[in-house]
């Protein structure tokens, strides 16, 4: 069998009789990576940085929420339509969670938050960028260590055999979309850099990592294994879904590059309820 045999065990740690998954892990590293780029993206367009820690909260539940329902509606609408309370089921814990979703939810929290704070929702949207290329890093991580969103079957050397799901020798797609993420976060850095930092124009940066990341993500899906919208049918939901995320990122960088509306505009840095 060519292929890397891949068994690591699910769980990371315990502390007392609680189990820590490795995925768990995963998305508090990410939290926290996200929580730094955002304080500093705050700090350097002056907006209090207290606001950070609550803003990432927000749009973290509503990340949560979104792909959870973008899950059930996308992909499992057949067990939806014989059960609509499923829905709401949390009987397998949160399974099934939907990156497009995320994206989804995280627009509504941070609209939510943008009015209830006065501040513009592209700035805030501009500013969770780098940590939204990272959130693909940690999260893909956190699949590859708990054997799951793998990929199709293949005979390259590299093929991973996710031997708690079988012994065939699949890419490790997980792996893929990780290096997206980094290569994702390296590309807003030079481009906020080049753009002018506090200058750059209003909706670049989330704009630049939408369509990267949703047009990188379809071709990743063709390494993916395969969740087929019909047998009929060659693109698979994931493509699908990733399409319109991804004609809205080039609107959006359209949209910057033609009002050339600066990022940072003054705010107040007092404390704010």
């Amino acid at each position: 069998m060519n292929c890397i045999l891949w068994q690591p065990d699910a769980v990371a740690f315990h502390l007392g009789p609680v189990p820590f998954t490795w995925y768990g892990v995963m998305v508090g590293l990410f939290f926290f990576a996200a929580y730094f780029t955002l304080d500093w993206q705050f700090k350097r367009g002056g907006i209090n940085p207290d606001k950070a820690f609550n803003f990432l909260v927000a749009i973290f539940v509503g990340g949560i929420v979104g792909a959870f329902i973008f899950h059930r509606v996308f992909y499992e609408w057949n067990t939806l339509m014989r059960d609509p309370m499923h829905l709401f089921s949390v009987k397998q814990g949160l399974s099934g969670l939907s990156s497009h979703g995320v994206l989804a939810g995280n627009f509504v929290a941070g609209l939510i938050y943008a009015k209830r704070h006065h501040i513009r929702l592209l700035e805030l949207a501009d500013r969770c960028a780098f940590g939204g290329a990272l959130s693909a890093v940690f999260i893909r991580t956190g699949n590859l260590l708990n054997s799951e969103v793998i990929g199709a079957p293949t005979d390259i050397p590299w093929a991973f055999c996710f031997t708690k799901i079988d012994t065939v020798p699949r890419h490790p797609s997980q792996i893929y979309e990780a290096f997206i993420g980094i290569l994702i976060f390296v590309v807003l850095l030079f481009a906020d850099k080049k753009m002018g930092k506090e200058n750059r124009p209003l909706g670049f940066m989330i704009g630049l990592c939408i369509t990267l990341f949703f047009s990188l993500r379809f071709i990743v899906e063709f390494f993916k294994e395969r969740q087929a919208v019909s047998e009929n049918v060659v693109l698979s939901m994931g493509q699908f879904l990733s399409i319109p995320f991804a004609l809205a990122g080039v609107a959006l960088i359209i949209y910057s590059l033609k009002t050339r509306a600066p990022t940072s505009m003054p705010h107040s840095t007092g404390a704010e309820s």
